[in-house]
């Protein structure tokens, strides 16, 4: 996940991924391998609380900032192509 322009409260980024094992991935009804997709979110007046949308799919991002350089992200997506996970992510320098 790339947060390419955070400003203020606003949040616009890249959420790259690549199916390992197994049938692909799904997006907007399209099976594939791996892809970009481009989201858009918010940071909340706690300075917390963060909630994103896929750009061109159908999933939600949920989650907290944890830490200086951590964030906790859980991923819902509905029928035909249900998944939901949860991850923590550590910011890197480029």
């Amino acid at each position: 996940m790339k947060i390419e322009t955070p400003d203020g409260g606003l949040i616009k980024g890249n959420k790259h991924w690549k199916k390992l094992r197994g049938q692909g991935g799904n997006v907007a009804g399209v099976d594939m391998p791996e892809a970009n997709e481009p989201f858009i979110g918010t940071i909340e007046s706690d300075g917390q609380t963060v909630r994103m949308v896929e750009i061109e799919d159908y999933g939600l991002m949920f989650g907290r900032i944890i830490g200086p350089d951590k964030l906790e992200i859980s991923y819902m997506e509905p029928h035909p192509h249900a998944v939901v996970w949860t991850a923590i992510f550590q910011r890197i320098a480029e």
